[in-house]
């Protein structure tokens, strides 16, 4: 399926457990989400692991976001459904960006 990528955000949230709230051996867990959203509403994933070997980094910062933002709006892109039935961007992001 195809759509038209509209823009690229990413999400930080943490997850912790409310009865080890006020321990100082654990603490909460950080998950983090690259997506792009499309001009019919639908979102995205895109592999994190891949756009950093892609652009040679081992961390993401906001320009980084912000240059996926600028490279991947108002382009066509393929995606499929994953495992967890979420869409996925189909391919490597190297198929997508020159």
């Amino acid at each position: 399926m195809k759509s038209k990528i509209k823009q690229v955000k990413r999400n930080i949230w943490y997850v912790g457990s409310p009865f080890i709230q006020h321990s100082h051996d654990y603490h909460d867990v950080r998950h983090t989400c690259l997506y792009a959203e499309t001009y019919d509403g639908k979102t995205i994933d895109i592999n994190e692991a891949d756009v950093l070997a892609f652009f040679g980094r081992q961390r993401f910062s906001d320009n980084l976001v912000e240059e996926l933002n600028g490279l991947f709006h108002n382009k066509w892109v393929e995606c499929e459904v994953n495992e967890d039935s979420d869409l996925c961007l189909k391919g490597k992001i190297s198929d997508y960006l020159p």
